[in-house]
């Protein structure tokens, strides 16, 4: 019987035949187990396990997946695999040795700890809105794969984290590894100009420039500063700071930069740049911001706006949350607890943190 439907189970029963236990096979389709049932052989026993079934696809990534014996491989599901799993009881056993139904005496040798529940922070509206706006701009940009992340910036809940491309969290057997991964915190890049709302707070709060400080941008979309050269998206002339800001222009802003000094530096750090955010997720990287005793002429250039820095989008978000909640760095969380939120800060006063507000939710003009 088991050569016939079980054939890699019949080549593992010759290597096993001293032993006194073996699976013939596991997580049974309906064939199988009609199979097994109406074969009535005595030797053959059915045994119900546990499993995960997983609702959320577009949290693959997030919540992750156990092996066959329910251990975590990846996500939430190895982070918190103890807390999960909780221990086993060990008990001592004396059957009838005929037919194996009755217990003589049964007793504890190891008291064993329930599995616990965990309940993430997720909103689900939140999530299948964010999945839905990031196919959409996927779709418009035609990009292979995209993030979206929401969190609350008083307390640090993830409310939302999406991945994409996804994969069938029910459906393992060719799984991409690739896609597996939650790169919202797993993954760094060179953030860009987004890195100019940063340079900006920084040099508000050294009071280096003024928001309606007029900056010459030399009608260029090229020009040298200290001969070095500068590139930017469309030329413009003369733009107050705030519409340097507005319109993203890399010449006004390697001007502001000057001013500073490696003080941006110290001013990225202390917004959590190159460094982990402290979140209950495995493979967080750090990132990397590229420190002044490294520096070459061109790097003061390169951080003022978004290059030799190097972020999460996770990361982003805590700094970006710091400037909307007073100053805070906050430790982002996807598991709810009793636990107040861990904070730092604040680390910006709340004049300079006014003044940028007033820069970055206005539109550009």
């Amino acid at each position: 019987f088991i050569h016939k439907n079980f054939p890699a189970a019949y080549k593992k029963f010759h290597e096993k035949e001293h032993e006194y236990f073996m699976y013939i096979k596991r997580r049974l389709n309906d064939q199988d187990l009609n199979l097994i049932k109406d074969s009535q052989l005595e030797d053959l026993k059915l045994l119900k396990e546990p499993t995960r079934y997983y609702t959320c696809e577009s949290l693959s990534q997030v919540i992750g997946l156990t092996d066959i014996d329910n251990q975590g491989l990846f996500g939430l599901e190895k982070f918190h695999n103890n807390t999960l799993a909780g221990s086993p009881t060990t008990y001592i056993l004396e059957k009838d040795a005929r037919s194996g139904q009755f217990y003589f005496q049964k007793e504890v040798s190891l008291e064993g700890t329930p599995g616990q529940k965990l309940i993430t922070t997720i909103d689900s509206d939140l999530q299948f809105i964010a999945e839905q706006e990031l196919e959409s701009c996927m779709e418009q940009f035609e990009s292979k794969e995209g993030q979206a992340l929401i969190m609350d910036a008083q307390n640090g809940d993830i409310l939302a984290m999406v991945n994409k491309p996804g994969f069938d969290i029910n459906d393992t057997k060719d799984i991409d590894l690739e896609k597996t991964k939650n790169k919202i915190v797993t993954d760094v890049h060179e953030l860009g100009s987004v890195i100019k709302i940063f340079l900006a707070l920084a040099a508000l709060d050294e009071n280096v420039v003024q928001e309606e400080e007029l900056i010459d941008c030399e009608g260029k979309k090229t020009t040298f500063v200290d001969h070095i050269k500068v590139n930017t998206w469309k030329a413009f002339g003369i733009l107050s700071f705030k519409e340097v800001i507005h319109k993203s222009n890399n010449i006004g802003v390697v001007k502001v930069a000057k001013r500073l000094g490696p003080k941006l530096y110290d001013h990225y750090i202390k917004s959590g740049f190159g460094q982990k955010t402290g979140v209950d997720f495995q493979g967080e990287q750090s990132g990397f911001v590229n420190p002044p005793h490294n520096w070459s002429k061109q790097s003061l250039f390169s951080l003022s706006y978004g290059y030799e820095i190097t972020s999460s989008i996770l990361q982003l978000a805590r700094a970006v949350a710091m400037i909307s909640n007073g100053g805070y760095l906050i430790r982002p969380r996807i598991i709810l607890s009793d636990k107040q939120p861990q904070k730092i800060g604040p680390i910006y006063s709340e004049t300079s943190l006014n003044r940028i507000r007033q820069i970055i939710e206005k539109p550009g003009i």
